[in-house]
């Protein structure tokens, strides 16, 4: 009896475990992505100078477009300081 249980229970364990590889291996590719996301926020966030070569070809070649970008940029930094400071107040 206990022999049968066990042998039952390493089964569904196999299952599970191959189950569960096989939603792991869904999730590689967008956690690749994910990674290198973060990768190229955090490299960034050390050289943020590198955003200004981009930025200032836009404002060059496109600059209604780039004024608008601006503005847009502008108000969610607006927002995002009022709910910075909302969150903090709480």
């Amino acid at each position: 009896m206990l022999l049968q249980r066990r042998a039952v229970l390493l089964a569904r364990s196999g299952q599970s475990r191959e189950q569960f590889g096989a939603a792991l291996d869904a999730l590689e590719r967008p956690a690749a992505i994910a990674d290198q996301v973060r990768n190229l926020a955090w490299r960034i966030r050390l050289r943020p100078q590198w955003l200004l070569v981009p930025a200032a070809a836009i404002a060059v070649l496109r600059p209604r477009k780039a004024l608008a970008w601006s503005l847009r940029l502008w108000g969610a930094w607006k927002v995002w300081r009022q709910v910075m400071a909302a969150v903090q107040n709480r």
